[in-house]
């Protein structure tokens, strides 16, 4: 049986419509149902379609029927040999019976293939212009983020001729997926006897017609939540709206006036929107905190002013500066904030757009993924009246996941206090860490002075901007964390550990040296052309200078011994083995630690250094907190960990997304027998009936474990760097804790006193 021309007539107006904007030549098979993918598209390409279809003409229906019958014969004999005879209806021929059906797909192909060259439609577009004609079609893919289209098509046919087809198109699109829909075409004879198809808005989507338009409505996502054990303290929040009715108000420039003393807007911005010619205009908005009795009524006193509860919301920090430099801060993206986060964009993620609200700093930033909501989108087909007729493709809103940390809200805000009400003056500073050295979770933080999150937030003020500028102590900088320091005299126990576990020295081994005036001279090591190594004057020393007595009194000429006997291979080996050659892994960014500086070449001096914390040893506050956690944790360094889950809400309750679990960052560099050994060497040292460096520490509720360490800096060493890390022993996982304090100080006794204050009220 002959093919009809049908499929000829669909593809010549469809295919070459699909096949321009694929870049890619056009083919016509003889099959029923034809079907394609399309990579890409281009404005420049619909404009060559339109071209394209206005330039071909269609025979008269008697020069097609007669040209269909010659090119389908021909075709015939030219691959079986013999003409075929026609049957009694004109749809048809008597096909021999020698005739295979392998010669008869041949057939049909070269028909379709010859008659494709001579077979046209004329194309008409029922007035629509060829701008109209392409910016239709972009508009419309560059909102859905059409990026290839797929197709398959099927005649109808009257007799011979087509009048008509179906048509299934699919957009494929990264946000909405793939958007499939079925479209009808139908031809007719025009006066002139050529066969035209009419366009319409109905072959880009069926319930298109005329005078119709794709409308966008958006719905809004909310950004993710960062709470503690209790309480929120990153949080959405509903923003009150300050309201003008133009027409009332009687002054003004006097309301604009009264309105920028109360808000962060300037008078000349409220002065532009009131001039915008509406009848209504938002002048601002007020975060709950700010529309206090007293600025709400002054508002209202002013006739034409309303403030009212808005849908509008704002990140707000209900804690201020706690924890600020965990949390961090979000605010409204620049334009180059935006145009880096949408080129590190993953596969289906939505593109972000000028007015959204980004992570800026901290855990707000780090992990702007999960925080950020993704807003629900939902394209339309809006009629002339403002109706809607049906939905073209709908991706619903996801709000952004929560982040539960592993805060104890009760603790942070005791840690709040006590530095508050301990630290003084212009010049102190301070990083406190507060964890679980089993688990690794971080139970509390601080370093101060911070900043005012919510300024950040709303948008600060120039002056308050430059008065954190200037502040010498740094309150932008997270000390915890991006800031490395000698360790100073906390570093003595891992020294201790190292010259057990390397049978280096014992716990009773004796230094047996001359001492003068505190002052040593190493022989026996190499030549020593240094300044003789000192050690703090202690009262009522311990007579015997061993292991146990030189943790007491923090001797740092009994470790620089230690560190000359080991040797540079043992103690650089160890140190590498503690996790000193990297960045411990954390939720925000951590600095590496420091042991020889590179391009330094090691010598006895730096060696020696290096036995008491210093030389061009730097740790951050954070690694030095869990590396000092191995004597708690039976050798293992954990991983610390600020977040505990991640959270879906789901009505009133939340859903675990992911939630975090103890890891061990370096597994056993410590023996159990080191351990066992110094452990009661550093009880000692905090114990206040002995002469320990840590006797004021005065914890009665705990036995605590702990070392003091001061590392001098500046060229006057007039300030120090003061240490103290402790932890609670003899106690279970669900009552560990370590603590860690430094303190950036004047060097006095007084000022280096208060890292204990600090410390008792954690430990306790």
């Amino acid at each position: 049986m002959r093919r009809s021309t049908a499929l000829l007539l669909v593809g010549a107006i469809l295919l070459p419509f699909i096949s321009i904007l694929a870049g890619c030549s056009t083919t016509i098979t003889g099959m029923s149902i034809c079907s394609g993918y399309l990579e890409s598209y281009a404005a420049e390409d619909f404009e060559a379609c339109f071209d394209y279809l206005n330039s071909k003409s269609a025979r008269d229906e008697d020069d097609a029927k007669r040209m269909d019958e010659d090119v389908y014969a021909t075709a015939f004999y030219d691959i079986c040999g013999v003409k075929p005879e026609k049957s009694d209806s004109e749809l048809a021929y008597v096909i021999p019976h020698d005739v295979t059906q392998d010669q008869l797909r041949q057939v049909d192909e070269l028909y379709n293939s010859r008659i494709a060259d001579e077979l046209y439609v004329q194309y008409t577009y029922n007035n629509i212009s060829k701008d109209e004609f392409v910016s239709k079609h972009t508009k419309i893919f560059d909102a859905l983020g059409v990026n290839s289209i797929s197709y398959s098509l099927e005649p109808i046919n009257d007799g011979i001729y087509l009048v008509g087809g179906h048509y299934t198109l699919t957009y494929h699109t990264e946000i909405f997926g793939d958007i499939t829909n079925t479209y009808s075409i139908s031809f007719k004879k025009s006066s002139a006897g050529k066969w035209e198809l009419a366009w319409t808005p109905a072959l880009i989507f069926p319930d298109m017609q005329w005078g119709d338009s794709i409308l966008q409505v958006t719905d809004t996502a909310s950004r993710g939540e960062i709470a503690m054990s209790e309480g929120v303290v990153a949080q959405n929040v509903n923003l009150f709206a300050i309201n003008a009715t133009v027409a009332e108000l009687a002054d003004i420039n006097a309301a604009a006036g009264v309105v920028s003393d109360l808000t962060s807007a300037s008078k000349e911005s409220i002065l532009n929107k009131l001039d915008t010619g509406s009848d209504v205009v938002t002048l601002g908005y007020l975060y709950p905190d700010e529309a206090n009795s007293y600025t709400v009524s002054t508002l209202e006193s002013i006739a034409g002013i309303e403030v009212i509860e808005s849908s509008q919301t704002g990140r707000y920090y209900p804690f201020g500066d706690m924890l600020v430099h965990m949390v961090g801060y979000a605010g409204y993206g620049s334009s180059e904030e935006l145009d880096e986060l949408n080129a590190n964009l993953e596969a289906g993620e939505t593109p972000y757009k000028s007015g959204d609200v980004i992570g800026k700093a901290g855990l707000e930033k780090q992990h702007e993924k999960q925080l950020r909501g993704i807003d629900g989108v939902k394209f339309v087909i809006k009629k002339y009246d403002g109706s809607v007729s049906s939905t073209v493709c709908e991706v619903e809103k996801r709000d952004g996941y929560d982040l539960h940390l592993t805060i104890d809200a009760n603790l942070q805000i005791r840690l709040d206090e006590v530095i508050e009400n301990t630290l003084y003056g212009e010049e102190t500073s301070a990083a406190v860490v507060v964890m679980n050295p089993i688990t690794g979770e971080i139970l509390a933080a601080a370093s101060d002075p911070g900043y005012d999150a919510n300024l950040f937030a709303r948008g600060i003020s120039s002056e308050a901007y430059e008065a954190y500028v200037n502040d010498k102590r740094a309150p932008f900088l997270n000390k915890i964390t991006s800031s490395t320091y000698p360790p100073g005299s906390i570093f003595k126990p891992f020294i201790a550990a190292e010259a057990l576990m390397d049978n280096v020295l014992t716990a009773n081994s004796e230094f047996t040296w001359k001492i003068e005036n505190d002052y040593w001279t190493p022989d026996g090591f190499g030549a020593w052309v240094y300044p003789a190594i000192k050690r703090a004057k202690v009262n009522n020393r311990e007579p015997v200078l061993n292991m146990r007595n030189a943790l007491l009194h923090s001797d740092n000429i009994y470790f620089a011994y230690a560190a000359l006997k080991a040797g540079s291979d043992k103690l650089l080996s160890f140190l590498n083995r503690l996790g000193m050659d990297e960045a411990i892994p954390f939720d925000l960014p951590v600095s590496k630690p420091n042991i020889v500086n590179e391009g330094t070449e090691m010598y006895i001096k730096l060696l020696a250094d290096m036995g008491y914390g210093q030389g061009e040893l730097l740790l951050s506050p954070l690694q030095a907190a869990c590396m000092f956690g191995a004597f708690a944790n039976g050798g293992d360094i954990m991983v610390p960990r600020i977040i505990k889950g991640i959270y879906e809400v789901n009505g009133i309750s939340d859903v675990p997304i992911m939630q975090t679990e103890p890891t061990v960052f370096r597994e056993g560099v410590l023996s159990k027998s080191a351990i066992a050994t110094i452990e009661p060497m550093l009880e000692d040292v905090v114990d206040p009936q002995y002469n320990g460096t840590g006797r004021p520490l005065r914890v009665s509720t705990y036995k605590i474990a702990g070392k003091t360490g001061t590392a001098e800096i500046g060229s006057d060493k007039s300030r120090v760097l003061a240490w103290f890390a402790g932890y609670r022993t003899g106690v279970g996982v669900d009552e560990a804790r370590l603590v860690l304090v430094l303190l950036d100080i004047k060097n006095t006794e007084e000022f280096n006193s208060l890292k204990f204050q600090i410390a008792r009220e954690m430990l306790k």
